[in-house]
């Protein structure tokens, strides 16, 4: 389960966003360049949906190949629209955001946008590497590129 390639993608795109956080924090990014929390949201909800589609197969035990896609869209939307509040509250709470900001409500939507830009991206990912056929779902095997058949 933690060799499949989602898994694998996953733990990429979080050290990414781990070392932007750290170096954003450190060198006082976010204060800076206005924008740079754009990108964190987009890998957040990346990462988010990437780990939602990891574990799938343990949330829709009994699905049919029919719904599985659709359930798979709902379920990661829904996970990223959770965490995506909760991180939100936790802006609140740790003083990085003040709701009597002009621009409060501007960003979180702005924010919850990025997020959700970041779960298309991940579930365009999950789509294209799964198929299904006689009844179950499985993992596209990646093709190697044979030089010889180029000639």
């Amino acid at each position: 389960m933690f060799k499949q390639r989602i898994f694998i993608v996953s733990i990429m795109v979080l050290v990414v966003l781990a070392v932007m956080h750290l170096l954003g924090i450190k060198y006082e990014i976010y204060f800076y360049f206005e924008k740079y929390d754009i990108p964190m949201h987009i890998l957040g909800g990346l990462w988010i949906s990437l780990i939602t589609f990891w574990l799938l197969p343990v949330l829709t035990k009994g699905c049919s190949i029919k719904n599985y896609k659709v359930r798979a869209f709902w379920i990661g939307l829904f996970a990223v629209i959770i965490l995506a509040s909760v991180w939100e509250i936790m802006e609140l709470w740790g003083g990085i955001t003040f709701t009597s900001d002009k621009i409060y409500l501007e960003d979180t939507i702005g924010d919850f946008v990025c997020a959700i830009t970041g779960f298309i991206i991940g579930f365009i990912y999950f789509v294209n590497q799964r198929k299904c056929a006689n009844g179950v779902c499985e993992l596209v095997k990646p093709t190697s590129l044979n030089l010889n058949n180029l000639k």
